[in-house]
């Protein structure tokens, strides 16, 4: 999604265990972040695209509590600028035309600003359950009328955005 501020996330590679440890690689890969080994990776939301569709996506979303005074580091290929940004400001910042956000990374955004902290995001993901987001929300037209599970969920204080060469 060239140009666009989404997540650090990426492909399973065979070496990865589960989706989690693809988060872990993707986050340190694109971002310079290395979450500690016993560092709690939640999982959040998971979305697809439908079948029709010629680009298919399989996407996991964990939220995880960023180790103290983390400095995010860009790879300048697949990730060519960062910011740490609370999710309200960057919702604020893609309405005004300053970050270009794609549909995924706004829904989550709406629901991470619903909280006060990264413990309540972390708690709110712990106790839910992640149904699969799909074509409902993919096939629409119009993203307004994306109906995907309803949650109030996730954020941290502030969300690591990343954007990719356009």
């Amino acid at each position: 999604m060239g140009g666009a501020w989404v997540f650090p996330g990426g492909a399973t590679h065979a070496e990865d265990r589960d989706e989690r440890a693809t988060a872990r690689r993707e986050l340190e890969e694109e971002a310079g972040i290395g979450l500690p080994g016993d560092a709690e990776l939640v999982r959040y939301s998971r979305w697809i695209t439908p079948a029709e569709l010629s680009r298919r996506f399989d996407t996991h979303f964990f939220v995880a509590e960023a180790p103290e005074r983390t400095e995010a580091a860009i790879d300048g290929v697949e990730c060519v600028d960062v910011r740490w940004i609370r999710p309200q400001a960057a919702l604020d910042a893609g309405a005004r035309g300053e970050l270009m956000l794609v549909v995924p990374t706004i829904k989550h955004l709406e629901q991470l600003a619903g909280h006060e902290s990264v413990a309540e995001a972390l708690a709110t993901a712990r106790a839910r359950k992640v149904a699969p987001c799909s074509r409902a929300c993919w096939s629409r037209a119009e993203w307004r009328g994306c109906c995907c599970p309803a949650t109030r969920a996730t954020p941290p204080e502030s969300a690591l955005l990343s954007t990719a060469p356009r």
